[in-house]
């Protein structure tokens, strides 16, 4: 009986070995792809916008230059709310407090002074209003200013139509080249996502005065996808 049930195992392995060969020949074919990159763009006007200004205060104790920092931020709070922007439309983006160090003779340094700086972000949805926001932070005591950033309220749901744009490119373009050598695109093996997002022009981070009295215009944002999609390549003739 054990002659038998070996004798059958052994029968079973040998098939398993010859099967193999066979079954491994798809992944063998499996360098028979052609990748490609798909892409799809668009332009939108864009209807909201961050400024982002603050105040920098200087002293050598930090209790002054945190309440004269302090104060000017109140008084931008307050000619911001004579605009009719509340504190929902304003963030702190950065709050943060250091020593400016002086070199002394024994080359060591120590801190002379101490630097309060506070950075707003403020959601402006009127765009016409860009300039009087900012000239009316500039008279309340603003004295940075890190620019402008423009966006689209309704870029998520473009952003997916452009995804789907950046597919059907990808195929269309693997077709082309699958045509040109005489073979057919076959089932998408993979695919990622390569890029998306937003591409404004966007003011520079300058010294705040330069930017009183100036009018800002909000031109148009171009809103980009692309993706890397992998297809296997057929023969025409339906062999693969």
């Amino acid at each position: 009986m054990s002659g038998r049930f070996g004798f059958c195992l052994a029968l079973v392995c040998c098939a398993l070995l010859f099967a193999l060969p066979a079954a491994a020949a798809p992944a063998a074919e499996s360098g028979d792809t052609i990748s490609v990159r798909g892409s799809a763009a668009r332009e939108v006007a864009p209807d909201v916008a961050y400024i982002t200004l603050g105040v920098s205060a200087r002293d050598e104790k930090t209790e002054k230059a945190g309440a004269e920092t302090a104060a000017r931020v109140d008084g931008i709070v307050k000619s911001l709310a004579a605009l009719g922007i509340g504190k929902k439309e304003i963030k702190t983006e950065n709050f943060s407090v250091r020593p400016v160090y002086q070199p002394e003779e024994n080359r060591r340094e120590r801190a002379a002074a101490y630097e309060v700086e506070n950075i707003l972000t403020i959601h402006i949805r009127n765009l016409d209003a860009i300039g009087a926001v900012i000239d009316a932070a500039l008279a309340a005591g603003a004295n940075k200013f890190s620019g402008v950033r423009f966006a689209a309220s309704g870029a998520a749901a473009l952003q997916k139509e452009l995804l789907s744009e950046a597919v059907r490119d990808g195929r269309e373009k693997a077709d082309i080249v699958a045509q040109s050598a005489g073979r057919r695109v076959g089932a998408l093996l993979r695919a990622e996502v390569d890029g998306a997002g937003a591409q404004a022009r966007a003011l520079k981070s300058l010294d705040a005065a330069e930017f009183a009295g100036n009018q800002i215009f909000a031109g148009a944002i171009t809103l980009t996808a692309s993706v890397n999609l992998t297809f296997a390549l057929e023969q025409t003739g339906g062999r693969q």
